[in-house]
C-alpha cells in the first residue's frame, strides 16, 4: 500500500478547472474591452521595453488596493496550481520588499484608481518557439479571518503596449439554505463579459481539515455529499477566449463562506478493509480522509453486513474498477466513469463487500475515499 503526499492529493479538487481552461478571454463588459489578440500597438521590437497595464476593482466598483503579481509561468499547467498556491504566494514579499517567488515575478502597487503598470524587457516575453505565458494574480479585501477573493488572468504580451481590460473581483461567497425542497446552494456570479466563453460556474467545498469534499453548480444539494464535514465553500468562475494571442483565460474566486453539514455518515464510514491481501487498520478508504492511496492488486471493503446501497461517492479515484458482492464469492462489476475529481455512482444493489482493483488497462489504481450510502 503506497501513500501519496497530501499536496499531491490537493490537485484532484481542481481537475475540472485544469481540463477546461487550457484554451485561448476578453475581459470587460463593453465591446471595446474585448481583446483576443487585436491590438493597435506595434509588435514589440527586439530589445525594446514592453508595457503591461490594467485596472482592478473590488466587487462594489471601488478601485482595488494592494498589489498585483506578474508571473512568467513555465507552462500551462502552472496556472492550474497557481490560483490557490504558487501564484497567490507570489504576492507575498520578503524583508527587502521583493516577491517570495522566483526572479521571474514582478510586483506592482495599485494606485488610487486601482491601476497598475509593468515595464519588462522584450526578451522576457518570448521563448525559443512560442510566446512566454504570463499570469496576473491579485487578491481582494481581507476578511477578519485573513481570507480574500482572488483573480488570475492568463495572457501573452506580443506588443509594445499591452493594456488588459478592467477586471472586477468576485468577492461575495456562496450560501446554503434549507427550504421545503431541501438543501439549496446559492451564489453570485460576475456579469456576462463580451467575447468570453464561460467554462464553468462551480462552488467548491473543503473541510476544515483542508480535504476536498464536493463541487457543483448552484441549485439543489444532496446532503449526503457533504457527509458530516464542516468547512468552507468558494464560488469559482472560469472563462476563456478561443482567439489566438492576447488574453487566454480568467479565473475569479470568491471569499470563502462557512458551511455546516447535516451530520450524515455513510454506511461505509469506519468499515474494515484488506489492501493487496493485507489488513489495513484503519482502512484508508473509509476514514473520512482524502489522502490518496494506490491499489496494486485489489482492496476489499467489508461493510459488516449486507446493505441496500443507492449511492457510491468516490473521491480522487483513478483507473479504478469496482465490484460488489453479498457473500464475498459471487461478484458483479459496477460500471461508471471516473471523469471528475469526485464521482457519484447511482446503484441499486444489496452488498456487504466492495472489491476495488485497477481497471484492465492499468497496473495500479488510486483512491482517496469511498462513501457508500
Amino acid at each position: 500500500m503506497k501513500a501519496s503526499s497530501r499536496a499531491c492529493t490537493r490537485w484532484a479538487s481542481y481537475t475540472s478547472t485544469l481540463a477546461l481552461l487550457l484554451a485561448g478571454c476578453g475581459l470587460g463588459s463593453e465591446p471595446d474591452h474585448c481583446w483576443n489578440g487585436d491590438n493597435d500597438s506595434p509588435m514589440a521590437r527586439k530589445g525594446s521595453v514592453v508595457t503591461i497595464s490594467g485596472q482592478l476593482f473590488f466587487e462594489d466598483g471601488v478601485p482595488a488596493t494592494g498589489r498585483v503579481a506578474l508571473v512568467a509561468e513555465a507552462s500551462a499547467l502552472d496556472f492550474f496550481a497557481g490560483l490557490l498556491t504558487v501564484g497567490l504566494y507570489c504576492l507575498e514579499v520578503d524583508e527587502s520588499g521583493k516577491s517570495k517567488c522566483a526572479e521571474t515575478t514582478h510586483l506592482a502597487t495599485l494606485d488610487g484608481e486601482g491601476r497598475f503598470s509593468f515595464k519588462i524587457p522584450e526578451a522576457e516575453t518570448r521563448r525559443s518557439f512560442y510566446d512566454q505565458p504570463f499570469a496576473l494574480y491579485a487578491k481582494g479585501r481581507k476578511s477578519a479571518d485573513g481570507s480574500s477573493a482572488s483573480v488570475r488572468v492568463g495572457f501573452t504580451a506580443r506588443h509594445e503596449d499591452n493594456p488588459l481590460p478592467p477586471i472586477t473581483l468576485l468577492e461575495e461567497g456562496p450560501s446554503l439554505r434549507q427550504d421545503a425542497g431541501g438543501l439549496q446552494l446559492e451564489a453570485r456570479w460576475p456579469e456576462e463579459l463580451a467575447c468570453m466563453r464561460e467554462v464553468h460556474r462551480l462552488v467548491q467545498f473543503h473541510s476544515n481539515a483542508g480535504d476536498f469534499v464536493w463541487e457543483q453548480a448552484p441549485g439543489p444539494v444532496d446532503p449526503r455529499l457533504l457527509e458530516d464535514f464542516d468547512g468552507t465553500m468558494r464560488s469559482v468562475s472560469a472563462r476563456d477566449n478561443e482567439g489566438w494571442g492576447g488574453i487566454s483565460n480568467l479565473v475569479l474566486q470568491s471569499k470563502p463562506s462557512p458551511f455546516v453539514s447535516n451530520r450524515l455518515m455513510p454506511v461505509s464510514r469506519g468499515a474494515t478493509c484488506e489492501i493487496d491481501g493485507a489488513a489495513a487498520e484503519p482502512c484508508p478508504f473509509t476514514d473520512a480522509s482524502t489522502l490518496v492511496y494506490s491499489i496494486e492488486s485489489s482492496a476489499v471493503i467489508d461493510l459488516g453486513a449486507a446493505r441496500a446501497l443507492s449511492l457510491l461517492v468516490l473521491r480522487a479515484a483513478s483507473q479504478l474498477s469496482i465490484e460488489y458482492s453479498e457473500d464475498g464469492t459471487n461478484w458483479r462489476r459496477l460500471d461508471y466513469e471516473d471523469n471528475a475529481a469526485i464521482v457519484t455512482v447511482s446503484v441499486s444493489a444489496t452488498a456487504r463487500y466492495l472489491r476495488l482493483s485497477p481497471d484492465e488497462d492499468s497496473s495500479s489504481a488510486l483512491l482517496g475515499e469511498l462513501s457508500a450510502w
